[in-house]
Parts: structure tokens; sequence; C-alpha cells
């Protein structure tokens, strides 16, 4: 199976996140990093190098970045469409994230996404 785990608020706040990825991906199974980023962090890999730091043999990152005006609730909502596109994109079957809207997001396009707080 493919996993998709999101960076800020997951994986980088729990321990528990990181073990289960790292458990996932010895067992076999195929584990993105799924993270939303400004548009300067995405495009000068910043991103991507804080993500590789964790030293989780991630299957790939992948990192998306919203329109840079959108505030609050929207601009989550609309980095969960973007996260919901590399998800049928790579073939991840769930997601595990932390902000309320892009969950929604990610469930309003018929897939998977568990909210971890």
């Amino acid at each position: 199976m493919k996993y998709g785990f999101d960076f800020n608020g997951v994986l980088s706040h729990h321990q528990w996140a990181r073990d289960m990825a790292n458990a996932l991906l010895k067992d076999g199974h195929e584990v993105y990093c799924i993270t939303a980023a400004g548009m300067a962090e995405k495009e000068n890999g910043k991103q991507v190098e804080i993500v590789k730091s964790l030293g989780i043999p991630f299957t790939g990152i992948e990192v998306v970045a919203g329109n840079p005006h959108a505030v609050g609730a929207q601009a989550h909502f609309e980095a969960g469409l973007l996260k919901a596109d590399v998800m049928k994109r790579l073939g991840v079957v769930v997601l595990l994230d932390d902000v309320p809207p892009v969950v929604i997001a990610v469930r309003q396009q018929g897939l998977v996404a568990l909210h971890v707080e």
C-alpha cells in the first residue's frame, strides 16, 4: 500500500508518526511525505531538505504550494486539494494530516484522510 504523511504537525511533532512511517517502509509499503509550504520554500528546495533531515527513507517527498493570496481555512483547504491531486497521481490510499480543512478537502475528493491531533 501507499501512505502519505504531512510534515508540519504530524512528522515534525509526533515520534509515533515517524516510527510508523519507518515501520511501513520496513514492511515493504511505499511512504510519501506530502506537505505544503510557501512557494519560495518549494522552489528553493528548503522544505525538502527539512523533511530529509528526519532521516526517514521516504519513497518520495512531494511539496505543494497553494495560492499565496489565500489565507486561513481557505488556504488550508486549497492545500488539501493540491495534496489530493498528488495522492491521485501517486496512488496514495491514505493521508495523515493535522489540519482539518486539509482533511476535509482530501475526503471531498473521494480519498481517505486521517486527522492527527
